[in-house]
This record gives structure tokens, sequence and C-alpha cells, in this order.
């Protein structure tokens, strides 16, 4: 027999369920024949099927649970498996070899999974030049979508530029932007496109005369150096409106990555603690005394190794808003370097240094009693539950190297570093 499948790909939704068939040529029944489904190792198992039943103890943990074999057409030489709950990382090539004795035979089938994002959305502002740029934002993409501006008789317009992010869930989020010169002062739309279900979703933007006033409304602006705050201690992020006027009645949105992920909400007067993520509540406070300045602080109390990254200052006024993006570097020093002496199994003498609880990992250095760098035998770093880092270092003690040695601990962010001396007298 000769196994075959499908000469076109597969297409899945992502969530939704795939189905990937063979078949044996010439047909017959594969109701006793062992049916293994991989990816692109054979032991990469994505379902087993062996005498008579199926063996869900030999899958991958991802697949666990998320895969069926269609079992009244085996009769009929016809192999049908189901994914369920389709993920992106499902997307790729699948095995199916049927084996009957010693004899087997497979083919490769592909599966493209896809997702259809948001419908485009739009944020105008201003830059440092003083010109309109339109945005173009959409979310929740897979694969990687292709983006396209057009003006009001449908002609392609060059966008300015153009960036694509990946979330956890590998999903894809994409931002277009065109600087807005006197040409392009009439309609513009915005449209984003799976190429594997060959759909696509599109805005129209207006931009009325109304809305172009409105833009020299104001600018939010941000620091350009990354913010820097200690573990445990107290971040402040600032923000500003340009010109300067009085926020306390507009609405001010502190988000991460995507806007659903808020940090702290303030509208109509309030702050709104119900809306932030689970793991600010409790955490943030808005500087309230220098608002009327036009000017916005954040604290970020009790900071954790989790908080470091980019933030959105989102402040909107009626219909428009604009943003900053704000960094924050968070920074823990370790403990001082420890040594530990050992004797290998080769009878050398091996140094040891350890250092806990640096964030971000640390920079680590052994020198020698002149300040020249020693290159270190092994270095391996571990990360705690808390997102500290921990470093072991170390050196073999051959005879060059019989004076005292230092273990430096440098922290890249903050600049600093925890160094201890090793004095090998007399050994």
């Amino acid at each position: 027999f000769q196994v075959q499948g499908p000469h076109e790909p597969m297409v899945a939704m992502l969530g939704g369920e795939a189905m990937l068939p063979c078949s044996l040529v010439p047909p017959q029944s594969i109701k006793y024949k062992k049916i293994s489904w991989t990816r692109t190792l054979p032991s990469q198992v994505v379902h087993l099927y062996e005498d008579g039943r199926d063996k869900p103890e030999k899958a991958m943990e991802e697949y666990l649970g998320r895969t069926q074999l269609v079992k009244n057409i085996l009769h009929k030489g016809i192999v049908v498996l189901i994914i369920l709950n389709v993920q992106p990382s499902d997307n790729g090539q699948y095995h199916c070899e049927i084996q009957h004795g010693s004899f087997y035979s497979e083919a490769v089938i592909e599966l493209k999974v896809a997702a259809l994002g948001s419908r485009p959305q739009f944020h105008m502002g201003v830059t440092k030049s003083r010109e309109l740029q339109l945005e173009c934002k959409s979310e929740g993409w897979f694969p990687q979508p292709k983006v396209q501006w057009m003006d009001s008789e449908g002609e392609e317009i060059p966008a300015d530029s153009e960036t694509h992010t990946q979330d956890k869930g590998d999903l894809f989020h994409v931002t277009t932007s065109l600087l807005l010169r006197e040409a392009s002062q009439k309609n513009l739309t915005c449209s984003v496109w799976n190429p594997v279900l060959n759909q696509k979703k599109e805005e129209q933007f207006s931009i009325a005369a109304r809305l172009q006033r409105d833009i020299g409304a104001f600018q939010v602006q941000g620091p350009h150096e990354p913010m820097v705050a200690m573990l445990g201690g107290e971040a402040e992020l600032p923000c500003s409106l340009e010109p300067r006027q009085s926020i306390k009645y507009m609405k001010i949105s502190w988000t991460r990555t995507l806007p659903s992920q808020v940090v702290h909400l303030y509208e109509d007067g309030w702050d709104k603690p119900e809306k932030a993520m689970e793991e600010y509540l409790g955490r943030t406070q808005l500087v309230k005394n220098v608002m009327h300045k036009g000017i916005v602080v954040l604290k970020i109390l009790s900071v954790q190794p989790s908080d470091s990254g980019q933030y959105c200052c989102v402040i909107q006024h009626g219909s428009f808003y604009s943003e900053a993006v704000i960094e924050l570097k968070v920074a823990a020093l370790g403990s001082r370097p420890q040594f530990h002496i050992e004797v290998t199994k080769s009878r050398e003498l091996r140094l040891e240094c350890k250092s806990e609880g640096w964030f971000p990992q640390p920079k680590v250095q052994w020198m020698d009693s002149e300040g020249e760098e020693i290159p270190a035998d092994s270095e391996t770093h571990t990360q705690d539950k808390g997102g500290l880092s921990h470093v072991t270092t170390s050196l073999l003690l051959r005879e060059a190297s019989q004076k005292n040695l230092t273990c430096s601990v440098w922290n890249p962010v903050l600049n600093q570093k925890k160094e201890e001396q090793f004095s090998i007298a007399g050994q």
C-alpha cells in the first residue's frame, strides 16, 4: 500500500478545529494497523493509534486531550485526525505514517493556522516637526498580515513606517503610519489582509476640517531616557501635555503593550482601580497636585521584576487622544560574592564564586591581582520564582593564578557592582 495526503495545505481557524486527512491506496481497512501522526521528528508524536486503540500517553504534552481519530471510516482506508482548540503553534507540517508488520508508508500534510484580527483603529498626532501623522493599528492576526494604505481613488500610498510585534500567544499586532502631507488631505483607507484566508479588514478615515483644527490641541510627551526603579521601592513614570493645560477632567490611561493591559485608569475626575490588571491592584497612584499644570506622574509601589518594560501614557479629551511611551527599568543589587574552594577529580583546585538576588541578569568577571581579566572556566545563571537572577562562576587555580583573585558581579542598569577578593595564601 501507499499513504496519500492532500496536495494543497489544510486551513484551520485559530481556536477552532483542524481536520487532517490521509488514505491508503489501494483502499483497505486500517483498523488494526499502526497509525502515527507526528511533527518533523518521529519522536514528536501528535497522536498514536496501535492494536486497535488510541494511546494518548505517547503524545506530546501540547497535544494531550486535543486530538481525535475519526474511527467510522478506518475500514475504508481513510484516516482523519481532528485537532481541537487550534493554536498558532499547530501551524506546519504533519506526517501521517501507517505501518503493517514491517512495512510502512507515510504522507506529509501541511496545516495553515489563521486568525482574523481586530478592525483597524486610527490615532492622529503631531510630530516634532509639526506635521500631522495618522497611525493605524490592528491586533490579533495569524500569520503576519499584509498592510496597505489607499487614497480616496483606491490608489496605494506607501507607508512612512510599519512595525509588527508578536504577543505571548504568537498573535501578530501591526502598526503603520502616514504623514499627512498636502496631497493626502482626503479620505484614507487602512487595509489589513490575511494572506492564508485571503480576507481583509479595513477602515476609512475622513480628515474633516474640524478634526484638523482639533489636532493642534495637545501632544503627550514623555522622557527620552528610561526611568530606573529599585526592586521593592517606588517607580515614578512622568508624562505631560504640550502646550501645558489642566488634565484634571481628561481621561488618563496608563497601559502596558496592549490597550487592554490597564495599569491605572483616571476618568471623570476619579481613579478607577477596578479597571486595572490584578497584578497592579493597590500598587499604583496618580500624583494629583500637578495635574493642573498638565503633568501626569504615575507611582508604582512595591516594584516587582515583572514591572520592567514599556508603559503607554494615553490622555484623551473628547474624540482626540495622544500618547507617549515610557520605559521602566527595574533593578536589584544582589548579595556580596561568596567563595567556595574544592578539589576536582583530577586533583586540581577549583574556586567557585556565587552571588544571588540580582535583576536584571548581572555581568560577572574574574580579575587577577594586577586587575587583568581572567576568563572563567564556567558560568551559570538561574532565575528564582520571584524573577531574581543567581549566578555561579568558577576558575581552576592553575600555577599562574596562585595570587589574589577578585570576583566582580555588576548590574548593567545601575552600573554598580559588588566584588570580593580571595587570597590564596599558603595554599
